[in-house]
């Protein structure tokens, strides 16, 4: 496949956040691109201005102007325009296998694991930028320091891609720099079990390039993988580790080692509270370092991070109250996030509204979510994100409810549960939005409710 042989690419699903940066990669290619998704949004409004014919109702017909199809992995083989487009002949291409032709032409570092690619590869990049290092990037997120989650420089040879693990889409990379931040099961729905979800990961470090570098972190046993061609390093152990000097609630001062007793940034600022963050910022540098590129401009490129749109985003900050979206989606993220809210802010309250994401997942980690969530005083929970699936008995809201206190919990919708909010809150009281569905919704009509509550100026 040589997709620059094409000119008129079709997206089905162009308003996601992989397929809209690989929309605009081939905008700027030259290429005409024609996309569908069935919600029109910011990202799909960039594209139109940036040059796509972009649509939200199923005109399967467009196809016939086109000279290959991507879709979103997603999609089901039923969707009217995967249909269309293998009646009409058209090449058809999965997202990640897209993604894996355009790599093949980069020094590719790759972010893989079930926790933290989005944020470590935005990190990345933003290092990379900020030191004056060309790179062109595909994030899994909107980087709030670039306001994007596509970097293209055509100058440069080097390229940071978030490596997703559904549906085995990473299995299309051969990098030359991988990190994988954890291997917690996950997508169960499409791994056998946790067995073939690990050996998914020992299959994508295989496919490093030969002289290339794995690193695994703090969580991973390195004795699972090992390989003669490839340098193999835990980051946050015994090299590439922090120390923390000071924490507060918004910043983490550290010292960075890249081996015992090699000290190669002292006194670094960095606002992203939470040992999660900090073992990010260590998977980063690694990578950095290996780069050698040099740090006289990471201090204050550090310093600046400003992180990943919903990943820890701090929408309202006051005496009174704080309220933080947050994607996570996973058991160990929850607890992750939830245990850094009992560190930053001791003395609130901590209320979290949570939208479980995929009924196959509700029903595999039922139980992990009920105990992940017990770390708050009070759970909104919200009825499941069906996503991708169809409804599976048995696997939606309730079973998570049924183990967790109730008097700590209440069940609600998104058409109601402002209202329940607002009803109860009281001051000191830390609010979370969690989940990697559309739980940030509430959020216009919930800082618009407390605004006329809020009797102390904003900090």
């Amino acid at each position: 496949m040589n997709l620059f042989d094409y000119k008129t690419f079709f997206f089905a699903g162009i308003g996601g956040i992989g397929m809209s940066a690989l929309a605009r990669y081939f905008l700027l290619q030259g290429k005409q691109v024609i996309g569908y998704d069935h919600s029109l949004s910011s990202l799909t409004q960039a594209l139109a201005k940036e040059g796509a014919l972009i649509t939200n109702e199923v005109k399967p017909e467009l196809l016939k102007k086109c000279d290959v199809f991507i879709y979103t992995p997603a999609l089901a083989p039923s969707d009217p325009y995967r249909v269309a487009a293998s009646n009409l002949g058209i090449p058809s291409f999965k997202r990640a296998q897209v993604l894996g032709e355009i790599s093949k032409s980069y020094q590719t570092i790759a972010v893989a694991g079930t926790h933290g690619k989005t944020t470590t590869s935005s990190l990345i990049t933003w290092l990379l930028y900020a030191s004056g290092v060309p790179c062109t990037a595909f994030i899994g997120g909107i980087s709030q320091n670039l306001g994007s989650n596509f970097v293209y420089n055509p100058s440069s040879n080097l390229l940071v891609v978030e490596a997703d693990e559904f549906d085995r889409s990473f299995l299309t990379l051969s990098p030359y720099i991988a990190i994988i931040t954890t291997i917690d099961p996950d997508h169960l729905d499409i791994y056998e079990n946790t067995t073939a979800f690990q050996n998914a990961f020992l299959q994508f470090a295989n496919q490093i390039l030969p002289q290339g570098y794995l690193f695994i972190g703090p969580t991973i046993e390195k004795k699972l993988f090992s390989s003669s061609q490839i340098t193999i390093q835990e980051y946050g152990k015994d090299s590439f580790y922090a120390e923390v000097i000071s924490a507060q609630a918004t910043n983490q001062e550290i010292d960075f080692y890249t081996h015992p007793e090699q000290k190669w940034l002292s006194r670094v600022n960095y606002p992203q509270p939470g040992v999660h963050n900090l073992e990010n910022l260590c998977a980063a540098l690694s990578v950095i370092y290996t780069l050698e590129i040099p740090k006289a401009k990471l201090y204050q490129a550090i310093a600046t991070y400003q992180g990943v749109k919903r990943r820890w985003e701090v929408v309202l900050q006051t005496p009174e109250w704080i309220v933080i979206d947050d994607y996570a989606h996973h058991p160990t993220e929850i607890e992750a996030t939830l245990k850094t809210v009992r560190t930053c802010f001791k003395d609130y309250h901590l209320w979290v509204v949570f939208q479980p994401h995929l009924y196959s997942r509700t029903r595999d980690f039922a139980k992990e979510f009920a105990q992940a969530l017990s770390m708050a005083d009070k759970v909104f929970l919200l009825p499941v994100y069906a996503a991708r699936e169809k409804k599976e008995h048995g696997a939606n809201e309730t079973v998570i409810f049924q183990h967790l206190p109730k008097n700590q919990a209440k069940l609600v919708n998104l058409n109601t549960v402002v209202e329940e909010i607002i009803s109860e809150i009281q001051p000191l009281t830390v609010l979370i939005t969690m989940g990697a569905g559309n739980v940030d919704s509430i959020l216009p009509e919930l800082l618009q409710k407390l605004e006329p509550r809020i009797s102390i100026p904003k900090v």
